[in-house]
């Protein structure tokens, strides 16, 4: 798993059949996220999960608007 803001990656197992819940801390992306799940055995599974998540608090612009993405 990558996540974009932090450019860190997050390996972890899941198995058939199990279930993973993960959080992150989204302070210092002003709440947005942007992370990508890759399977090792599949290549060509990928899912991109990315926006903004939203509360009472006053917000600010995505800090990675127009950032070069690799």
């Amino acid at each position: 798993m990558l996540e974009g803001y932090s450019g860190q990656t997050t390996p972890l197992t899941v198995r058939a059949g199990e279930r993973l819940m993960k959080s992150w801390r989204l302070e210092s992306s002003f709440g947005w996220y942007d992370l990508r799940v890759e399977c090792v055995s599949d290549p060509g599974f990928l899912q991109h999960f990315a926006g903004h998540l939203e509360s009472e608090e006053d917000s600010m612009s995505d800090p990675a608007i127009g950032a070069k993405k690799g």
